[in-house]
């Protein structure tokens, strides 16, 4: 069994290269599955939606092209830099989401 990571969630996503992992290999399978998913739920745009841990925005994205005002809260402030400077529709909050 490996070893767990002694590093914090923000000590990966600060080192892992999560604005390329849809765009090659599995994660191009992932992101296409994940969009049927997601319109199966969907009310037509205008709407407004949440992607709470959207990373760098890649759902957002498409979401947005699709007319739906966008909300993105992630936990790393690297990631939502980056959904900021790709994409001024979208409106990128550092945070997290707990249920209390």
């Amino acid at each position: 069994m490996p070893e767990p990571s002694r590093r914090s969630m923000g000590q990966y996503y600060a080192e892992f290269p999560e604005d390329d992992r849809l765009k090659s290999g599995f994660g191009q399978l992932e992101f296409e599955r994940t969009k049927t998913i997601v319109q199966r739920f969907l009310r037509p745009p205008p709407a407004v939606v949440a992607d709470v841990g959207g990373g760098t925005g890649a759902y957002c994205f498409w979401l947005a092209s699709l007319g739906y005002e966008v909300h993105l809260i992630d936990p790393s402030t690297r990631l939502v830099q980056v959904c900021k400077v790709e994409c001024r529709s979208i409106h990128p909050t550092r945070g997290h989401a707990r249920w209390k």
